[in-house]
């Protein structure tokens, strides 16, 4: 059975994105974030990536938050 795939969008009130990647193995998480991206417009602030982020199977996660403009 395969691992779910999750994306969880959070939108503060300062206007600001939080976009989280789980079960996602590897760098594969920011494409799989990319078009998510570029639909909100506005600037990736900063990615947090956790030890997850360099395996190259199993289950990922990654953090970022972005600035809509």
């Amino acid at each position: 059975m395969s691992e779910i795939e999750e994306i969880t969008v959070v939108i503060k009130a300062d206007g600001t994105l939080s976009i989280e990647v789980d079960g996602v193995a590897g760098p594969r998480c920011l494409s799989v974030t990319e078009e998510l991206e570029k639909d909100l417009g506005g600037a990736v602030l900063k990615r947090v990536h956790k030890d997850s982020f360099h395996q190259t199977a199993g289950s990922q996660t990654s953090r970022q938050e972005q600035r809509r403009e």
